[in-house]
């Protein structure tokens, strides 16, 4: 029990903690972070976790401390190994794909902690373990070795509740791709195929989030040379990579040309969107023309992930001198129409290029999230949007709500890309409602969405409810919602009036001249919903809302 609330308060610091920012080299990566809990020795990677990132954090962690990734109170570097309250615990790592040796014998379990791991690996286990008579954290694995070793202690011990076995079970059930047997690494390929092909939406279990397949004929034949017995490939595009959410799997999966078969990552963060100046911060070299032009042809996203791979094979990385378990940052390219992933860069370069999907070397890149019964502590019985005047009321019910930390409310004007405009913390557990109000809604079409935000650092959407608002009026105001400032257009504007939503006047601005845009100095306001009420120079009154956050 102890061991399950460390792990808990593990991934809460890694959640919470870690965050993308501009660092002092100007480099968009996620910088160094400071974490609290104790260094997890006595049930390091042997006992079933909740999540795949709370497994994928858990293992990672030593290395990523010995990296310098993460800092805790009491650990300090020392060559190859990390000290803690006074024990030396040796770091040794490498990325090894030890081919037909990619076990360790079940005579090894012990190492484990675990004697009845034979219920998932019954012959063969990736080998990254913590040895307690040396008190060594030891790995000589490669990334799909990482992965399956973290997926086989997610979940329970049954073909239904682990993550692995689950997937085994699902693709095997659906026989139109290749997949290991149980007790066997997967190939990297075979993830990335394999995620496209998953149907349903049953939760527990696996989901197909967002991917991208290579001419589906070419992959076909492909599959059916390494499985013979596989049907016709049926895996198909699927756009939305911004959904993307922490503990999903990012798979790549290369032909057989490819020194390798692909890649295997946990994203630990949510896709961050790069525009022209993000974007030029990993190609100083190259001309801002390009990296505009580069970006405005394509979404480019970071992705924070967690995972096991060769030295410098990330564009950022925290393993500056050796290869292993650690972390990275990858870039991927997504369409601006669907915003599926269509290619990605995968290493350092001068210029701005791209691997993309193709039959020539690139077969698939897919995204896929495992829930486990554990992460589904709510589900929405309703949830409904109502226009009145000039607000939007959002309402929702929860059934046998549990576990959960909050509900964030998300606001967009095009369905696609979406901006938190509120959130609201459980009530607790049982059944509960809900009620939140948009005071500023948008002009036009407003979609609406709730993100069911859990404890465990998990979260799920509801539904997209839309709302189409006929009769709202033209004045443009922008950017809404606004950190600092709001920009108001209009040349017969003559007076200025900002209300809080309790109808207090919480600034006045008088226009003496005929400029075109007005801007107002936010700064000083609190977060929240506020209405502009502007006088035009016949006497005349508009008002119209905006959110600061």
């Amino acid at each position: 029990m102890v061991a399950r609330i460390y792990k808990l308060v593990l991934l809460i610091f890694l959640l919470f903690n870690c965050t993308f920012s501009e660092a002092a080299s100007d480099k968009f990566l996620l910088v160094d972070t400071t974490i609290n809990p104790p260094l997890i020795i006595d049930s390091y990677n042997d006992s079933f976790y909740n999540s795949v990132l709370e497994a994928a954090s858990s293992i990672a962690q030593p290395y990523l401390l010995h990296q310098g990734f993460y800092t805790m109170q009491g650990v300090t570097v020392s060559g190859s190994s990390i000290l803690y309250n006074g024990v030396t615990y040796p770091v040794s790592e490498s990325y090894f794909n030890p081919g037909t040796g990619y076990y360790i014998a079940s005579s090894s379990y012990a190492q484990y902690g675990i004697s009845n791991f034979s219920t998932i690996w019954p012959t063969r286990c990736p080998n990254a373990f913590y040895d307690s008579s040396t008190h060594t954290f030891f790995s000589k694995i490669d990334c799909v070795g990482f992965g399956t070793r973290l997926l086989s202690v997610v979940g329970g011990k049954t073909s239904s509740t682990n993550a692995y076995l689950n997937l085994i079970k699902v693709i095997k059930a659906n026989n139109v791709a290749p997949i290991a047997s149980k007790g066997f690494v997967a190939m990297a390929y075979q993830f990335a195929v394999d995620f496209p092909t998953i149907k349903s939406t049953a939760k527990p279990g696996w989901t197909y989030v967002s991917g991208n397949v290579c001419d589906v004929k070419v992959i076909d034949g492909y599959n059916h040379v390494l499985q013979s017995a596989v049907g016709t490939y049926n895996g198909v595009r699927k756009g939305g990579f911004a959904l993307c959410q922490p503990g999903d799997v990012l798979a790549f999966g290369y032909d057989s040309s490819a020194s390798a078969n692909g890649h295997f990552m946990i994203l630990d963060k949510e896709p961050q969107l790069l525009n022209a100046s993000t974007l030029q911060t990993y190609y100083p070299k190259a001309t801002a023309a390009k990296v505009k032009a580069f970006a405005t042809a394509h979404k480019v996203y970071a992705v924070s992930v967690i995972d096991d791979s060769g030295k410098n094979a990330h564009f950022f990385d925290s393993r500056t001198s050796y290869s292993g378990i650690g972390h990275g940052t990858v870039l991927i390219v997504a369409d601006t129409a669907d915003d599926a992933p269509v290619g990605f860069i995968f290493s350092p370069s001068t210029n701005i290029s791209y691997s993309p999907i193709d039959t020539s070397h690139c077969y698939a890149i897919s995204v896929g999230r495992y829930v486990s019964s554990a992460q589904l502590p709510v589900s929405l019985t309703s949830f409904v949007a109502t226009e009145n005047e000039k607000i939007v009321s959002l309402d929702w019910q929860t059934a046998e709500e549990m576990n959960v930390d909050k509900f964030q409310i998300e606001r967009s004007g095009d369905g696609k890309t979406f901006a938190v405009i509120g959130s609201q913390n459980s009530i607790g557990v049982g059944n509960n409602n809900y009620h939140f109000i948009d005071y500023a809604p948008l002009e036009g079409n407003n979609y609406y969405r709730i993100k069911i935000n859990n404890k465990d650092g998990s979260g799920i959407y509801s539904k997209v409810y839309e709302i189409v608002r006929k009769n709202t009026k033209s004045r443009i105001l922008y950017p809404n919602p606004t950190k600092d400032v709001i920009n108001i257009v209009g040349s017969d504007v003559r007076q200025i009036v900002v209300v809080d939503k309790l109808g207090r006047v919480v600034l006045l601005k008088l226009i003496k001249d005929n400029s075109n845009i007005h801007t107002i100095n936010l700064e000083n306001l609190p977060s929240g919903s506020y209405y502009v009420r502007l006088l035009n120079k016949l006497g005349n009154q508009e008002e119209t809302g905006f959110i600061k956050y």
